[in-house]
């Protein structure tokens, strides 16, 4: 429900538009994460999405690690079978909030420090990076990265 929110509240800023019931901004959901790869990024991302794609149109890319045959094969045929179909689903252009969730090295602002997909992209109607790291600093690199999304989402 939260996300869905955050979508109809930056559909309106995006378009300078106020959200009332004459207006259906058609938000959908591009998350971008190591779903395939295993690990914490991974876990939670496959968390977040699974329950997401109930209240919301949602394509998953592989980002940000690389695509683990072994993790794949061990997933329940159910969750597996889920995950393909979202790395499948193609969005209407111009609808997409787009969630880089992986280290910000990873992400496209303005180009990824090594090889991975690319997040957020040239079609986001709004980007968010999400990212987790140990640590008592930002480490270096980082804060233009994180400067060059829309808003950044970090736990607590």
């Amino acid at each position: 429900l939260f996300i869905i929110l955050l979508c109809s509240q930056t559909a309106s800023a995006v378009h300078n538009t106020s959200v009332d019931d004459s207006w259906d901004p058609a938000i959908t959901l591009r998350w971008f994460a190591p779903f395939f790869s295993g690990g914490g990024y991974s876990s939670e991302a496959i968390s977040y999405v699974t329950e997401l794609q109930n209240v919301i149109d949602i394509s998953i890319v592989q980002h940000g690690d690389m695509y683990s045959d072994s993790f794949v094969r061990g997933m329940p045929p159910k969750l597996r079978q889920t995950l393909q179909l979202a790395s499948q689903t193609r969005l209407p252009r111009g609808t997409a909030v787009e969630v880089c969730h992986s280290e910000p090295g990873a992400w496209s602002v303005p180009r990824p420090m090594y090889s991975t997909s690319r997040c957020p992209t040239s079609d986001a109607i709004f980007s968010v990076g999400r990212t987790m790291f140990e640590t008592d600093r930002l480490p270096d690199g980082w804060a233009p990265r994180l400067s060059a999304v829309d808003e950044v989402w970090v736990p607590t």
